[in-house]
């Protein structure tokens, strides 16, 4: 899949780092909604919730970035 990917930090609000990350499914088959494992690499980070996403269609994931990761005001 096709990717775009940027860090978002608001630190008004926490001090948090979060990736937005853009896909397109340029896969044959649509993603079916439901819950997804996240890896980055091969390093698994987490789970999400998916909506359905046809071939060709976008999608855009919000996910903690790394906790070691923070902030500054």
């Amino acid at each position: 899949m096709g990717q775009t990917s940027i860090g978002i930090a608001i630190p008004q609000h926490t001090d948090a780092v979060y990736r937005r990350v853009k896909l397109t499914n340029d896969s044959p088959s649509p993603l079916l909604a439901g819950q997804t494992n996240l890896f980055v690499q091969e390093e698994y980070i987490g789970q999400t919730a998916v909506a359905y996403t046809p071939t060709a269609g976008e999608l855009e994931l919000f996910y903690l970035a790394c906790e070691r990761l923070t902030a500054w005001p």
